[in-house]
């Protein structure tokens, strides 16, 4: 039933992250800082206190126990993942949402699902589960290499001759590589959270913060998301003020 319900969450959690755009989209009258700001302020600051404090029954507790390092290193990869969000969020004006988010999903599950694999958990590459996994590392490269294609088959439409043209193509390369860079960042997520100092907090958190196991891995997710919120608000306030869209 766990596993059930585990995948019913993940279902409607892709379905909310497919569409989290959409408005941005609809949107007419905001600049995209205007929207990047509340969602990053929200997502990354708002529900994980929210999370944190719902899971963890002594969160502060736990936080003040923990080695000055262990918060230092989630900051720092919560600024390296989630400014990978950062660079999809802008590819999005490049090239739209539904390529970005192909581009996106697929280098982000290719590094997520391989990497942890590779490091943590060799053994079972090639047992049916690992066999299993690799067949959907290999769609996703499949879904990529179609995605470039889509793109190249636009592209050849495009008449260079045109000024115009000739910047919407150069704008679609730059989208693509913002995404699938956000993309790979962002895949190091389940990498982080398979570390030795990301354990060592999931530990504490069930022994000092009295958490259930199941949810002792939100103190870590905790941390991460704080440190993405400072390449995301920061980028944010750039914009707002460079722009004057206060």
């Amino acid at each position: 039933m766990n596993i059930l319900t585990g995948i019913l969450i993940a279902l409607l959690a892709g379905a909310l992250n497919g569409m989290f755009a959409l408005q941005m989209k609809l949107n007419k009258n905001w600049a995209w800082e205007n929207n990047w700001f509340p969602f990053s302020f929200l997502s990354l600051m708002i529900f994980p206190l929210v999370i944190v404090v719902l899971s963890i029954p002594n969160p502060i507790e736990l936080l003040s126990s923990l080695p000055i390092h262990n918060i230092i290193t989630g900051l720092i990869c919560g600024i390296i993942i989630y400014g990978g969000s950062l660079l999809f969020g802008i590819s999005l004006g490049y090239i739209g949402i539904a390529l970005s988010f192909t581009l996106l999903v697929g280098s982000m599950s290719i590094v997520g699902v391989l990497l942890p694999l590779i490091i943590f958990n060799s053994n079972i590459l090639f047992s049916v589960g690992g066999i299993f996994m690799l067949s959907g590392v290999i769609l996703f490269l499949i879904s990529l290499f179609f995605s470039f294609k889509a793109v190249k088959l636009k592209e050849a439409s495009i008449k260079s001759k045109d000024t115009g043209n000739t910047m919407e193509k150069s704008s679609m390369q730059k989208g693509m590589i913002l995404a699938i860079t956000g993309g790979v960042l962002s895949g190091l997520l389940s990498l982080v959270m398979n570390m030795d100092w990301a354990k060592e907090i999931v530990d504490k958190a069930v022994r000092i913060g009295n958490a259930n196991l199941s949810y002792a891995s939100n103190a870590v997710l905790f941390i991460i998301l704080i440190g993405g919120i400072i390449p995301n608000v920061g980028y944010c306030i750039f914009l707002l003020n460079t722009n004057k869209s206060w």
